[in-house]
């Protein structure tokens, strides 16, 4: 038998976990650079130079590097070391990592409405003070800037109105998504 062929499958997994080191750092939004000073900060001694080499396959590393880089990247080892997209740990991975995301995402929307509805209130106030400032002026020049002042009031109220009609935002509970799944009925 060739030796060659003895050693094939654990060249294909180093091969595989440098491929997963690339992939999940990226995914990660991790440098190099900020890896290393990761893997350092647990004891490793590496450098930017030693992820590369990871990442091209011109290095291995031990068993504690290998869980954790993992564990930085927050990937299950062996969906590093065998990234078979039909293998049950690379799925559940996928479906958390999707649905962190889709969370991060619901938070910001959330946040951006609540801001919207708080400056749509603002301009609300806004304009009914300078509505009030027209009603009051009894000066001929404080009318003529008051009317001015009206005209831009009417045009903001439009805006303001306008934002009315997507009043469903002010209910955001409504449009929430659940942080974990619905409790399953087996009725």
């Amino acid at each position: 038998m060739d030796t060659k062929e003895l050693f094939e499958p654990a060249d294909s997994t180093d091969s595989a976990f440098a491929e997963s080191v690339r992939k999940y750092r990226e995914e990660a939004g991790l440098s190099q650079g900020a890896l290393a000073q990761e893997m350092v900060s647990r004891g490793h001694k590496f450098h930017q130079t030693t992820i590369n080499k990871i990442e091209t396959d011109d290095r291995r590393v031990s068993v504690g590097e290998a869980t954790d880089l993992a564990d930085i990247l927050n990937v299950p080892l062996s969906v590093m070391t065998f990234p078979d997209p039909r293998s049950p740990a690379v799925a559940i991975h996928e479906m958390r990592s999707a649905a962190e995301a889709l969370q991060e995402k619901d938070r910001r929307i959330v946040s951006l409405l609540e801001g919207a509805i708080q400056d749509q209130e603002r301009l609300k106030a806004a304009v009914d003070q300078v509505d009030a400032l027209f009603e009051g002026a009894g000066d001929a020049h404080v009318q003529a800037a008051a009317r001015g002042a009206h005209e831009h009031a009417k045009y903001w109220r439009r805006q303001a109105e306008w934002g009315g009609r997507v009043a469903f935002l002010n209910d955001l509970d409504a449009i929430r998504f659940f942080p974990h799944p619905p409790e399953r009925s087996d009725g």
